[in-house]
């Protein structure tokens, strides 16, 4: 197992990603996962974790104590200050109760940045583990790719299969313009944790874009709508404000 992974992928990349950190600590010695990814067998729906030992029901809850979500606070990527207080200081301890503190930095990290981490990768604690998210690596520096192992993720993300109904639900009511419907459907999504909001928001760009593409129907500024809420709730933005907008924007869009 390789202790800095780079996952490429336009859409997929999060969902293995998240995956994969899910199944680093999960409990069940006997799962096999470290080895089975480690061996490149990479579609998220066969990667394996038990989802029932207590690391991975609390991973699913969004407050897992040795998992982090490195994000930037600033239009430009994250940058020196983000890495030494979200990577370098957290990584001065041992984990709080699992085998591995993992990162998964979720935005493009600036060139000084990547200087800052470059020496926490070379010599990294037993425990540590950094999961980067790309859509390519043409933003990373050389000595960063040279001591990572990159995964590009090819296969087609289908949407997580926890989510499906309700975001074909919420397709169907935004298209028959059933709004009470819709904000009743919305209810649920604005009830979720961070982690599971973010990958419901990624199985439904995942339900408007195979409408687009295989059904001719026409939701251009749909995916767009999607993705850029996505990234206003990744900077800790009001949960409810930004789905509302989102919700009032898809049902214009339709």
């Amino acid at each position: 197992m390789s202790h800095a992974v780079i996952f490429v992928g336009e859409n997929s990349a999060r969902a293995h990603a998240l995956t994969y950190a899910k199944s680093l600590n999960c409990e069940k010695k006997n799962s096999g996962c470290a080895a089975e990814l480690a061996e490149k067998k990479f579609p998220a729906e066969t990667q394996k974790n038990c989802g029932e030992c207590l690391s991975c029901r609390v991973f699913e809850s969004g407050n897992h104590p040795d998992t982090f979500f490195v994000k930037a606070t600033k239009q430009k990527g994250i940058g020196v200050e983000e890495i030494r207080e979200q990577i370098v200081m957290p990584m001065a301890t041992k984990p709080f109760k699992y085998a591995h503190k993992v990162f998964i930095i979720e935005d493009q990290c600036t060139p000084q940045a990547q200087n800052a981490l470059l020496k926490t990768i070379e010599e990294p604690a037993p425990y540590g583990v950094f999961l980067f998210l790309a859509q390519n690596t043409h933003g990373f520096l050389p000595t960063i790719l040279s001591r990572c192992v990159v995964k590009n993720i090819k296969g087609e993300f289908l949407g997580d299969a926890d989510f499906l109904p309700l975001a074909e639900e919420i397709f169907l009511a935004l298209q028959n313009a059933d709004i009470p419907q819709a904000f009743a459907l919305y209810k649920k999504v604005d009830a979720f944790e961070k982690n599971d909001l973010l990958r419901f928001l990624d199985t439904l760009y995942v339900i408007y874009g195979k409408k687009i593409r295989d059904e001719k129907i026409f939701f251009l500024d749909a995916p767009k709508i999607i993705s850029d809420t996505k990234k206003i709730l990744s900077q800790n933005a009001n949960t409810q404000l930004a789905l509302e907008l989102m919700f009032e924007k898809l049902r214009r869009n339709q």
